[in-house]
């Protein structure tokens, strides 16, 4: 599979915070999941889907299904989700949904250009 195009494509920074807030969010929240579509021991799967499990935002029904990289969703996605800060009821200490969605965002983001996925120098778009 041809990662740049597709399923599973590389994404920078800036792509993967635009991407995936959203559905990190419902993840969090319970009404998404991880998928690995076709995937065994001998051959996992190159991309990991996140699908819709529960009840979301009739806004935020485009943002679903949403294919991730399996390498930048166990190098960014992973430890964004694992992160102490999101473990479970603390979103609830933190305002309304969009501002929630906007800290996941920003989270991931931050990895990304740290893990070299966008330029050390680049600013978080503050239109996010």
């Amino acid at each position: 599979m041809d990662h740049r195009r597709g399923r599973g494509q590389i994404r920078t920074a800036d792509e993967l915070q635009a991407l995936l807030a959203v559905p990190l969010y419902y993840i969090l929240e319970g009404s998404a999941q991880a998928a690995f579509p076709g995937s065994s021991t001998p051959a996992p799967s190159p991309f990991v889907q996140v699908v819709r499990v529960g009840r979301i935002h009739p806004q935020h029904t485009a943002a679903f299904p949403v294919y991730v990289n399996w390498r930048q969703w166990n190098e960014l996605v992973v430890p964004v989700l694992s992160n102490d800060k999101w473990a479970k009821g603390s979103l609830m200490f933190v305002g309304g949904m969009y501002e929630k969605i906007a800290l996941i965002g920003k989270d991931l983001w931050g990895r990304a250009v740290a893990d070299g996925y966008g330029s050390p120098d680049q600013e978080f778009p503050e239109s996010c």
